[in-house]
């Protein structure tokens, strides 16, 4: 007997913290007035899948009046500021971050709102390129052609390093941008999922 008292209170423990528990879980009410309990675990602009204690169900979301979330989880509630804040934040172009930073480096880190990054590239690149042109000897042409320049430039070894420092800086500035504007879509687009689990939360269906 004082097995079985220990047992039941672990079993009813076992059932309230189970992934497909009732008491943990969400409810897809349908039109017809029937309605299901379990985790969704995925949904996209026309389906909802909800995972059940018998196994996973998909539902037509034209078949979907409500979806509820237990009050309990608590890991929903930090998705949802997230969601709402990053609806701030426009879609990037990757490849037009990519070209502003081929001609300015730092300007496609700015575009995607890094400002840090921007001004250390932009500020990189012009110290880079002002020692490789302060390295660098221009001097008179004696003997000045007819046509073309009068000058002669020779690239001491120092120079050529700061050189190739700008140039590098310039490409490291463009893959960056492009990728961060690439990571910032995609980010979004992870939030618009999300966001379109809260908004039909709450009644409004896509």
């Amino acid at each position: 007997m004082e097995k079985k008292r220990i047992l039941i209170p672990l079993f009813s423990l076992f059932l309230a913290f189970s992934p497909v528990s009732p008491a943990l879980a969400d409810t897809v009410s349908l039109f017809d007035g029937s309605s299901y309990r379990g985790i969704i675990t995925k949904q996209d602009e026309n389906t909802v899948v909800l995972k059940t204690s018998s196994g996973e169900m998909a539902f037509q979301k034209g078949r979907v009046q409500r979806i509820s979330f237990d009050d309990n989880d608590a890991k929903d509630q930090g998705p949802v500021r997230k969601v709402r804040k990053s609806r701030t934040y426009a879609h990037k172009e990757p490849l037009l971050a990519c070209c502003v930073s081929g001609l300015i480096p730092g300007l496609g880190q700015l575009y995607n709102g890094d400002v840090t990054g921007g001004m250390l590239c932009l500020g990189s690149y012009c110290l880079s390129g002002l020692l490789a042109y302060t390295n660098s000897t221009i001097t008179p042409d004696p003997n000045p052609p007819a046509t073309g320049f009068a000058t002669s430039y020779s690239l001491s070894s120092v120079a050529a390093v700061f050189w190739g420092l700008s140039f590098a800086i310039g490409l490291y500035s463009m893959f960056e941008a492009y990728n961060s504007a690439a990571e910032i879509n995609s980010n979004l687009s992870d939030d618009e999922a999300t966001l379109s689990r809260v908004l039909l939360s709450e009644g409004i269906r896509n």
